[in-house]
């Protein structure tokens, strides 16, 4: 996982993202659309467990000097998670149909009004996702979820994230755009 500059020239963009536990994989299942078709990214524990935290510090940071900085934040994932509405589940087909893809390291940029989130393969092929703040704040609410769902340890999860959101992780998991 690394903070580089991405060459989007050779990278596809994801348009639109479903994110599931895969119980059989013990995995999390990135079923995503592109330009050039669908395609599968199958996340570890291990690389989801290294690459929330700098996702959520970066959250941090936006009200480090903030009074109450905790309190604005978990106010902030509740009305983005408030705000998120169901939407059909990207369909990638049958499972040879689709584009899969292990995900080998996450590259991270962060800009003004977002992040830029690079999934990457031993073969060198990449995928980036943007995300605008709201956006991102919605993606970790369903990551988190998902980790529930898998129960896995939210232990690298700031307080202010785990109390957000109290919802069922079995929830057909939204979509971003």
């Amino acid at each position: 996982m690394g903070a580089t500059g991405m060459d989007l020239s050779t990278t596809r963009v994801l348009t639109r993202l479903t994110t599931q536990f895969d119980s059989i994989e013990d995995r999390i299942r990135l079923s995503g659309e592109t330009s050039t078709g669908p395609v599968v990214l199958w996340l570890t524990q291990r690389l989801a467990r290294r690459a929330m935290p700098a996702l959520l510090n970066w959250l941090e940071k936006q009200t480090s000097d903030a009074p109450m900085p905790e309190l604005q934040q978990e106010m902030a994932q509740q009305a983005a998670e408030s705000r998120m509405t169901p939407q059909e589940p990207v369909m990638t087909g049958a499972e040879n149909a689709a584009e899969a893809m292990l995900v080998y390291e996450i590259d991270l940029g962060f800009g003004e009004e977002g992040a830029r989130i690079c999934f990457k393969d031993r073969a060198g092929r990449s995928l980036v996702l943007g995300l605008d703040r709201l956006q991102l704040r919605q993606w970790l609410g369903i990551v988190r979820n998902t980790f529930q769902k898998a129960e896995w340890t939210l232990d690298e999860w700031p307080e202010w994230s785990r109390t957000s959101g109290k919802q069922d992780a079995t929830v057909t998991p939204a979509i971003l755009h």
